[in-house]
């Protein structure tokens, strides 16, 4: 799994790997070979055991067979600002894992949902959408990096 991590990664910023929600071989593989992860969650509480035991899979992950592993993020993802379910299940994420590995939330945008189907990503295929602006302040964030 190693072999992700090559010479030729160097030339890159980021290499993303995204992998389906599941406790898995291809998610171990994957936890193996990089040393950052990144978890997009949705905003339900039913989401939030299944973060749960992705954080407790990580962890072993890191004791055992990857030490450089660490969670950089938290993405809340579907978020609606105007239902109180979305809002408590961020507050949740705050309070258990800190505001400052809670990244900003990812609106729920039907461009988002749209442009897959159309071979695209969200800045080409609508580029002014909430979508879009959601994933750029989320992408300024990754790009600073941790807070000084």
């Amino acid at each position: 799994a190693k072999m992700l991590l090559t010479p030729k990664t160097a030339e890159f910023d980021y290499v993303i790997i995204d992998q389906p929600p599941t406790v898995g071989l291809l998610n171990l593989m994957s936890l193996i070979s990089v040393r950052e992860a990144i978890i997009p969650v949705q905003t339900t509480f039913l989401s939030m055991e299944g973060l749960a035991a992705m954080v407790r899979f990580i962890y072993q992950i890191n004791a055992t067979v990857n030490p450089d592993l660490k969670i950089t993020g938290i993405i809340p993802t579907f978020y609606n600002r105007s239902t109180r379910l979305s809002h408590e299940v961020h507050l949740e994420m705050e309070k258990n894992f800190g505001k400052n590995l809670v990244l900003p939330p990812i609106r729920q945008n039907v461009s988002i949902a749209e442009a897959p189907g159309f071979g695209e990503c969200i800045f080409k295929y609508a580029s002014n959408s909430i979508g879009a602006s959601d994933y750029r302040a989320l992408v300024d964030v990754i790009d600073e990096g941790p807070a000084k």
